[in-house]
């Protein structure tokens, strides 16, 4: 378990300076939603959905991703 723990440690502080790098220069962007769906649960299961976002890039051309999975908390609506 010792060595898995410091696997687990050295890793973590890998991808928290990863992250810290991208904060620090990286670029923020406001992505529309063009598809949503909701995804079948199990009953009692919080409602989740599947949405498409898509955004214009810094040369004008558009961009997609997804279709991703969010939760009903995590939704921001504008």
């Amino acid at each position: 378990m010792l060595p898995f723990g410091g696997y687990m440690l050295v890793n973590s502080y890998i991808e928290q300076s990863t992250l810290n790098e991208i904060l620090a220069h990286g670029d923020e962007a406001t992505a529309d939603v063009t598809r949503a769906y909701g995804e079948v649960n199990k009953a009692g299961e919080a409602p989740s959905y599947l949405v498409t976002l898509a955004w214009i890039d810094k040369s004008g051309r558009q961009q997609a991703y997804g279709p991703t999975h969010i939760s009903f908390g995590k939704i921001v609506w504008s």
